[in-house]
C-alpha cells in the first residue's frame, strides 16, 4: 500500500498527518482535490452517521478508518470527504459510542458531526 503522506499507523496518533510536522507535506504531486468525497452507497436507504475526523487527510488515512469501522456491528457502506475530514457511515443501527471508541484507538478521533434516519 502507497501512503501519499507517510502515515504510519502503528505509531499511533503522534504519526497523524494532523500533527504540527506534518503540515505543509508533500503529497508525491497529488491534490486532495482529486479525493473529494465518493460517491453513496446502493443502499442508499440506511441511515447516516457524519463524523469529523480532523486528523484525516488522505486516502491512506480513509483505508485505516475503513479497516477498523467495516467490521463494526450495521456498517453498510463508507463515504470518505477528504477536503472537509469527514466520514459518512451509512448503517443499520451502529452504537455510535462503538464507532467513537474504534476510532480514538487508532489515532483518528472523531466527533458526531451529523446523523440522519433513511
Amino acid at each position: 500500500m502507497s501512503s501519499c503522506c507517510k502515515h504510519q499507523p502503528a505509531a499511533g496518533a503522534a504519526a497523524s498527518c494532523a500533527t504540527p510536522e506534518h503540515h505543509g507535506h508533500d503529497h508525491s504531486g497529488h491534490d486532495h482535490a482529486a479525493h473529494a468525497e465518493t460517491p453513496p452507497p446502493a443502499n442508499a436507504a440506511s441511515a447516516r452517521l457524519q463524523l469529523a475526523i480532523p486528523a484525516m487527510d488522505c486516502p491512506t488515512e480513509g483505508q485505516l478508518i475503513a479497516k477498523v469501522l467495516r467490521p463494526l456491528a450495521g456498517v453498510n457502506d463508507l463515504s470518505f470527504n477528504y477536503i472537509e475530514r469527514t466520514v459518512t457511515l451509512h448503517h443499520d443501527g451502529v452504537v455510535e459510542t462503538e464507532v467513537l471508541v474504534a476510532l480514538s484507538a487508532i489515532g483518528m478521533p472523531a466527533t458526531l458531526h451529523a446523523s440522519a434516519a433513511p
